[in-house]
């Protein structure tokens, strides 16, 4: 089944800007009116039109990109009535077509001298086009968001399936790390100490037996110690 996005002519909110030049009489006095009213009715508060009047028809495409740099306003209606086969009309017609708006652009334009009925419905239609082309501005914005939304989460499994995997035993983590850096110098110091060399050659009393018995003398006999030693002592009585 094929989606269609649809178009509605009721206004769903936003703000309008009305740019209209006052090099045409008819424009101020007829194609402004019927373009405020054709807001109004699809639903546009009255304190959401915002009406801009050029001075010049030349200065149109200029003043209109300048509109939509601010990004105050939805969408922006040009009205004019343009004199038929002049140069400035052609040069508006292609500023206005090639001009990069930031924004959606409506152009209310007439060619050459028409009926004031002619100039209303013109300001009419760009009102209806101008709610509807707002509309389905919205209607993309979420479709952005929605899209954006979803290629994030994409890429995200991605990177996570395409990270690579580290292979062997898993890193100590940094604290583990920092305790052991901590202990290996304590550690050395008691290795240092252990491994300190010990004095060579016996001790100084063998050193003393071993000079003895070289030099043929004999070594005295240790004196017995009061307790416990040689024979016991005879009573006075016995004896």
């Amino acid at each position: 089944m094929v989606n269609k996005i649809p178009g509605y002519t009721i206004s769903a909110g936003g703000r309008f800007a009305v740019l209209a030049s006052r090099s045409h009489q008819g424009t101020v006095s007829v194609m402004l009116p019927a373009c405020c009213d054709a807001l109004e009715s699809t639903g546009v508060e009255t304190d959401d039109i915002y009406i801009v009047e050029s001075p010049s028809d030349s200065l149109l495409p200029g003043l209109a990109r300048e509109l939509t740099k601010t990004g105050f306003c939805s969408t922006v209606v040009v009205l004019a009535v343009l004199p038929d086969g002049d140069a400035i009309a052609e040069s508006i017609l292609n500023g206005m077509t090639l001009t990069d708006f930031e924004r959606p652009v409506v152009p209310g334009l007439v060619i050459g001298e028409r009926d004031l009925s002619t100039l209303a419905r013109v300001a009419q239609d760009a009102a209806r086009q101008a709610v509807e082309m707002t509309n389905l501005a919205g209607i993309l914005e979420e479709m952005r968001e929605a899209a954006s939304g979803v290629y994030s989460a994409v890429e995200d499994e991605v990177q996570e399936d395409e990270a690579p995997k580290r292979r062997g035993r898993p890193r100590k983590t940094a604290t583990a790390r920092n305790i052991r850096a901590k202990k290996e110098p304590a550690a050395a110091m008691e290795t240092a100490e252990v491994a300190k060399p010990k004095s060579k050659g016996r001790p100084r009393k063998a050193a003393a037996t071993n000079s003895a018995r070289k030099s043929g003398r004999k070594t005295a006999p240790a004196k017995a110690s009061k307790r416990g030693r040689g024979r016991p002592r005879k009573d006075k009585a016995t004896a």
